[in-house]
């Protein structure tokens, strides 16, 4: 039986790294601590067909974090070809969302609906009889749904 120490990262192929920095990096304040172009070749050999779809040349990747750094973002984005796929719902295979617990998830909610994110429901759909947001989801630039609660809240 293994007894892991935590979870070292996640891992979200996007369309396109530029516009998903705006939202993790620029939104949400994230710290971009490394952002390369790898050869695939070198990084994977042949490992490459067993873990990807099609065959890259390149990825480009960048790894952000809050705080310590643990655990932290990886995006990664293929420039070769088109990335294909949609971002699961709740009830479909695959990992369907991301979670983070923050301290406010009122003012967090508000800040993203100024900056324009599309939350998965109405600011008031989340807002509880306190005038207290809990816990809220919404969509990342690919669909991806992330989910913000305080620490308290299930769902």
């Amino acid at each position: 039986m293994i007894e892991p120490a935590g979870i070292s990262h996640m891992g979200i192929c996007v369309r396109d790294i530029e516009k998903s920095l705006k939202f993790y990096r620029d939104i949400l304040g994230m710290k971009v601590t490394r952002q390369e172009t790898q050869d695939m070749q070198a990084h994977f050999g042949d490992r490459q067909a067993a873990v990807y779809q099609k065959r890259r040349k390149t990825r480009q990747s960048a790894h952000l974090h809050w705080g310590d750094g643990k655990p932290y973002l990886v995006l990664s984005s293929h420039t070769d070809a088109a990335v294909e796929g949609q971002a699961p719902k709740l009830d479909q295979v695959g990992i369907h969302h991301i979670c983070f617990t923050v301290k406010d998830p009122t003012s967090l909610a508000r800040h993203l609906v100024a900056h324009g994110v599309k939350l998965a429901d109405t600011l008031e759909g989340y807002t509880n009889a306190q005038g207290k947001v809990r816990v809220f989801y919404c969509f990342d630039p690919d669909g991806i749904l992330v989910q913000f609660d305080d620490g308290s809240a299930t769902g």
